[in-house]
């Protein structure tokens, strides 16, 4: 019984024992279960991390693809840049030096040993800033059976102070840089009042019922800044290869010289030119006559237009280089047939007739055509022997001569339209010899137009401009007598109304 006792209570203890430990087993199986939970939700926890890294690592995958398309596209760019700042590099070196060179040549250029110093002297560069444009309102064209040269050129008449209005042609592509040639003859310093009238016209005596044509009043160094503003402006207008007359007379011939110089440079002066204006007068001054003035003509740069002009002989001339008569009444005279320098070995150094050149020269013939020339009679034979060419006058006139730089024949007009008219073959010759067809030809002080007149008939094109209403009448009057002329256009610069007698002459042309 004892053993039943203890068996049931080893079976009670072990029953008991075998409950605790289930009891702690499924404790232990809840914490299990619940840490089994918790590694599952941090599980997909880090599989969210995990997804979100990769998606990240994909956008930084993108944006490194991106960045290294960038990469490419900079170093592509890096290494064009690099040849650009190389090449800009090398272009600045080589503008520096032309730069320095430029500069040295200009300063060179600019380095005057001399110049003329007076009060008021403007520099330069202030002149080209503070000379004000001005508008050119057009008037009229006139034309009359020549069409236009081109379409997009008239001649032009500008009324108006020609200051202004050569710093308003500045601004004109047809215009500056595009000037052949330039001739003006301003007031000369005189400080006198120019008038004209119906029945005369003269530079000393005049009627007080004259009107006045213009006032030449400016004197002294006003008169000289005058001028040399005009002349700084002019030369802008001027082509490379165009050049300059200024007609001046020995008031201030010397001074403008010196101006010139400075303007258009001392190494561009071609000739100082003395014509003639008239004959020898005999009025009481204690002083030599004067009959002449003087043209000063420049050039823009060494490579300007230049057509030969010649001229004929005069009768007195002739007379003096070909004194002698033949038979036939021919006028002739002789030169030597021998020349300067021996020859050893040719022919123009033998013997001809049994001749021998002089020493230290020879023949400047073969022997055949020296046979030849005296067969033909062109050989005139001395007492003593000697040969001489025959050189005759109607021959050798016909190639005429070079025209030298006293002008005898180009005297102003024994009955002007307007005072101090300048001769009409004067400035045709100037304009032939300076320009060619079609090219502008330039009057800044047209005066009476006569430039302007021989510009038109020798087919160039032109421009004149002046501050006289006089001088304006007498140019317009005197182009529309022309029985042709080309289109042209009356400007008026001077921002008001036109004088009513020049309003009147422009009605007229309309009716």
């Amino acid at each position: 019984m004892g053993w039943k006792v203890a068996s049931l209570l080893v079976i009670v203890m072990l029953a008991v024992a075998l409950y605790v430990n289930y009891d702690c087993s499924r404790q232990q199986l809840a914490t299990l279960q619940s840490q089994l939970q918790a590694k599952e939700s941090e599980n997909l926890l880090l599989k969210g991390d995990v997804n979100s890294l990769e998606m990240r690592n994909a956008m930084l995958e993108q944006q490194n693809a991106v960045l290294e398309e960038q990469l490419a596209y900079a170093r592509a760019s890096y290494v064009e840049l690099a040849e650009q700042n190389k090449k800009t590099v090398a272009e600045n070196l080589q503008l520096k030096t032309e730069n320095a060179l430029l500069q040295s040549k200009y300063s060179r250029k600019k380095e005057k040993k001399y110049e003329l110093i007076y009060k008021g002297k403007e520099r330069e560069k202030n002149i080209f800033v503070n000379v004000p444009a001005i508008p050119l309102q057009e008037i009229k064209t006139f034309r009359k059976n020549v069409e236009l040269i081109n379409a997009q050129w008239a001649n032009m008449l500008i009324y108006g102070d020609n200051l202004s209005v050569l710093k308003t042609l500045m601004t004109n592509t047809d215009v500056k840089g595009k000037i052949r040639l330039i001739y003006i003859d301003p007031p000369f310093s005189t400080n006198h009042e120019f008038r004209y009238g119906d029945s005369r016209v003269s530079t000393i005596s005049y009627s007080l019922k004259d009107e006045v044509a213009y006032e030449d009043l400016i004197t002294g160094q006003e008169y000289l800044e005058f001028l040399r503003k005009r002349l700084i402006l002019a030369r802008e207008l001027l082509a490379d290869d165009g050049s300059i007359y200024l007609h001046i007379d020995w008031r201030k011939g010397h001074y403008l010289k010196v101006l010139m110089d400075e303007i258009f440079g001392e190494e561009h002066f071609i000739n100082d030119i003395a014509r003639v204006k008239c004959n020898p007068k005999n009025f009481p001054r204690r002083a030599y006559g004067n009959i002449k003035d003087m043209i000063l003509f420049y050039s823009k740069t060494d490579k300007y237009i230049w057509n030969e002009s010649l001229e004929p002989y005069t009768e007195e001339e002739i007379r003096r280089l070909f004194p002698k008569i033949d038979k036939n009444g021919r006028r002739y005279t002789t030169n030597p047939l021998h020349a300067p320098g021996e020859t050893k070995n040719g022919s123009t150094g033998q013997p001809w007739r049994g001749l021998l050149p002089p020493k230290g020269r020879h023949w400047r013939y073969p022997p055949d055509v020296l046979e030849e020339l005296d067969r033909n009679g062109l050989i005139e034979w001395s007492s003593t022997g000697n040969p001489r060419k025959k050189i005759y006058a109607d021959d050798y006139i016909k190639k005429m001569k070079k025209r030298q730089d006293i002008w005898w024949d180009f005297k102003d007009p024994l009955y002007p339209k307007y005072p101090t008219e300048k001769n009409l073959e004067m400035l045709k010759m100037i304009i032939k010899t300076s320009s060619n067809n079609n090219d502008i030809v330039l009057d800044f002080f047209s005066g009476s137009g006569t430039t302007l007149l021989a510009a038109e008939h020798l087919g160039r094109r032109w421009i004149g401009i002046d501050i006289s209403i006089a001088a304006i009448e007498v140019s317009l009057k005197r182009i529309l007598q022309l029985p042709h002329y080309r289109p042209f256009v009356l400007y008026n610069a001077v921002g008001k109304p036109l004088p009513e007698a020049l309003q009147k002459l422009v009605k007229r042309q309309n009716s």
